[in-house]
């Protein structure tokens, strides 16, 4: 009994570097096949329960993988832990543009912008504050503003990256900002 216990553990062991198995049920919720585990490796089926039968018996039925595919499968894993990583060390609301203000409105500051052409400001500073932007960044802050387009349409729209297009919106309302600074009282909102 000591040397089939000993063999089989060998077999386990020899098992574990050639084939891992995976148990379908806890990798994919909701999945409702007959098979209940996977095993990944380079062996056809016929070799696996020639070599490993007293080991594969209890995974019957089970789908055979290829390492390719379970290289695939890991690489999925890797990538999904490494974003839910960093969305918890990062950032609790998403990157996704215009998404994360729509729906989390309490991680947002008041919107400087908008403010400026809603009336919070007399109608003429803000005319001489838009007339020192250059006619490509009172464009994008029109179409964002008023045409509510996101940084990703204007850029599409445009041929250019989107990034290029949000920094220009930036640096259109960081100078009209400090325009307004200088020129408005203390006392008045959004004028630091």
């Amino acid at each position: 009994m000591t040397n089939n216990t000993i063999n089989i553990e060998a077999l386990a062991e020899e098992f574990k570097v050639e084939c891992k198995v995976i148990k379908l049920g806890y990798e994919y919720p909701g999945y409702t096949g007959t098979e209940k585990y996977a095993i990944v490796t380079d062996l056809s089926y016929a070799q696996i329960m020639e070599r490993y039968a007293p080991i594969t018996e209890h995974y019957c039925p089970f789908l055979l993988l290829s390492k390719a595919a379970g290289e695939v499968i890991a690489d999925y894993k890797r990538n999904e832990d490494k974003f839910s990583k960093r969305m918890q060390k990062d950032d609790c609301y998403g990157f996704e543009d215009g998404m994360t203000e729509r729906y989390n409105i309490e991680c947002c500051v008041p919107n400087f912008a908008q403010a400026l052409f809603q009336e919070r400001f007399p109608q003429r500073l803000v005319e001489k504050a838009f007339a020192l932007l250059t006619p490509i960044q009172q464009s994008r802050v029109n179409q964002h503003i008023f045409g509510k387009k996101s940084f990703a349409k204007i850029a599409a729209s445009e041929g250019k990256a989107k990034n290029t297009i949000q920094e220009s919106y930036d640096a259109a309302i960081k100078k009209m900002k400090k325009f307004l600074k200088n020129t408005l009282p203390k006392d008045l909102p959004y004028s630091e």
